[in-house]
C-alpha cells in the first residue's frame, strides 16, 4: 500500500465516522484515524511521510469537524510528532510502537490541554475512544501490512 492510499483511507475513515455519527451517534469524538495513520506512515515510509500524514490527517479532521478548530495547533503538532518518531523505531513491532506512541500522544495532549484549562470529562472520554480506535487501526495494520 502506498502512502497516498494510506492517507486517503485515514481521511475517508474520519469522514465516514462523521457522516454516520451525524445521524446515529451523539458523541463520536475520538473515533478517528489519528494518531494511528501518521504512526503507520512514519513506520513504513519514514520521517517525511509521518510528518505529512500527520499534517494532512489533522487538517482534514478539523475541516470535517470545524467545531474542533481550537485544538488544531495541538492536533497538528502531536500528529507530526508521533508520525516522525515512528520512523526512528522501525526495528520495533508496529503494534508495540503504536501503543507507546499513542500513550505519548495522549500524555502530551492531556498535559497541554490541562495547562490551557480545557481538561474535563468530555476530554477523557475523547481520549478513551481515541486510544481504542487507534489500537484497532494499528492492530489491523499489523495484519494487512
Amino acid at each position: 500500500m502506498s502512502l497516498v492510499y494510506l492517507i486517503i483511507i485515514g481521511v475517508l475513515f474520519n469522514l465516514i465516522v462523521k457522516l454516520i455519527s451525524m445521524k446515529t451517534i451523539k458523541y463520536s469524538k475520538g473515533l478517528d484515524s489519528m494518531p494511528a495513520i501518521p504512526i503507520i506512515a512514519g513506520f513504513l515510509y519514514g520521517t517525511s511521510a509521518g510528518l505529512w500524514a500527520g499534517v494532512i490527517l489533522a487538517v482534514s479532521y478539523h475541516i470535517i469537524r470545524p467545531r474542533t478548530l481550537g485544538y488544531a495547533p495541538l492536533t497538528v503538532v502531536t500528529n507530526i510528532m508521533v508520525g516522525v518518531l515512528a520512523a526512528f523505531f522501525v526495528s520495533w513491532d508496529l503494534l508495540v510502537l503504536g501503543v507507546v506512541l499513542v500513550i505519548l500522544y495522549h500524555a502530551v495532549s492531556i498535559g497541554i490541554v490541562s495547562v490551557l484549562g480545557g481538561l474535563g470529562p468530555g476530554y477523557f472520554s475523547f481520549t478513551a475512544f481515541n486510544f481504542f480506535t487507534s489500537l484497532v487501526i494499528l492492530y489491523l495494520a499489523t495484519l494487512y501490512l
